[in-house]
C-alpha cells in the first residue's frame, strides 16, 4: 500500500493483499489527508482485503464530507459491493 501526494490531491493505492496488519499504515495515511482536499483510493490491484480495512475506509468516507474531503474510489464490480459510495453520502 502506498500514498502519493500532489498538492491537495492524494492517491492511496492498495497492494495485492491488505490485511489487518496494514490497518495502522492505512489509518496513518488517512489522517494525513487534510481538510478540503481530494483523495483517490485505488483498490483495483487488490486480491484480498481484511474486513478491518474495509471498515476503516468506509468510516473515512462517512466522515470525509464534514471535513470537506472529496473521496473517489476506483471501482470494479467487487468494489461496488465493498465500499460506500461517497457521492450518495453527499445527497443526504
Amino acid at each position: 500500500m502506498i500514498m502519493v501526494e500532489d498538492g491537495d490531491k492524494y492517491l492511496i493505492r492498495f497492494s495485492r493483499e491488505v490485511s489487518f496488519l496494514n490497518k495502522a499504515k492505512l489509518v496513518d495515511y488517512l489522517q494525513k489527508v487534510p481538510d478540503n482536499s481530494a483523495v483517490l483510493i485505488d483498490p483495483l490491484r487488490n486480491e484480498f482485503m481484511d474486513r478491518d480495512i474495509i471498515e476503516t475506509v468506509n468510516d473515512f468516507i462517512a466522515s470525509s464530507q464534514a471535513r470537506g474531503i472529496r473521496v473517489y474510489i476506483m471501482r470494479d464490480k467487487r468494489q461496488d459491493e465493498v465500499f460506500k459510495d461517497p457521492f450518495r453520502l453527499e445527497m443526504k
